[in-house]
């Protein structure tokens, strides 16, 4: 794409056209790619679909020098990588609880602590909260997020074991809090 780097700063500040222009360009590329790791159809447009509105949303704070089609690439791989490993957990999950007999008692109980976890992730800090669903939620790297959010490693290294602390102690140790995030991450927002 000619003048990426142009067109990326008018979309920084606001330019729908300029974004416009990336999601025509990219979109066709990036769902094809999710749809071959994913194999859902659905699935990899809602996933092509999140990350454009992640770029558009955060477009002020995103702090990115390269090619724009390799900063949603990446976004997208993430995502696939959280979708695949979110149905691994989800079968998991069904499979004990349907050897254990008790479907019914299990989803409530399941989705009990899904609220929980959503109030807890809810309670944090703003952005503090923002942070832990970089990272916790879509499976950003320390590393992608501060680049991301234009602070430290250790900032984000810091929020984030805050985060868990918080969540972990309003959740409770009846289920592993990570196990919780992959399942939480396709349905948070």
């Amino acid at each position: 794409m000619e003048n990426e780097a142009l067109l990326f700063k008018k979309m920084q500040l606001g330019d729908w056209t300029a974004f416009n222009l990336f999601f025509k360009e990219y979109m066709e590329q990036l769902y094809l790619y999710a749809v071959a790791f994913v194999k859902d159809r659905a699935a990899a447009e809602d996933i092509v679909q999140d990350s454009f509105i992640y770029l558009w949303t955060n477009r002020g704070k995103i702090n990115y020098t390269g090619s724009i089609y390799a900063y949603l690439l990446l976004a997208v791989k993430n995502a696939c990588i959280n979708y695949k490993a979110h149905q691994q957990v989800e079968e998991k999950y069904r499979a004990t609880f349907q050897a254990d007999g008790t479907t019914g008692e299990g989803e409530e109980e399941w989705e009990e602590l899904r609220n929980r976890v959503m109030r807890a992730i809810d309670c944090l800090p703003p952005k503090c909260r923002e942070i832990f669903i970089l990272g916790a939620v879509e499976g950003l790297k320390y590393q992608e997020i501060a680049h991301a959010l234009g602070i430290s490693v250790n900032t984000v290294k810091t929020q984030m074991k805050f985060a868990y602390r918080k969540v972990k102690s309003q959740v409770g140790s009846e289920m592993n809090v990570l196990i919780v995030m992959f399942w939480l991450s396709s349905r948070y927002f």
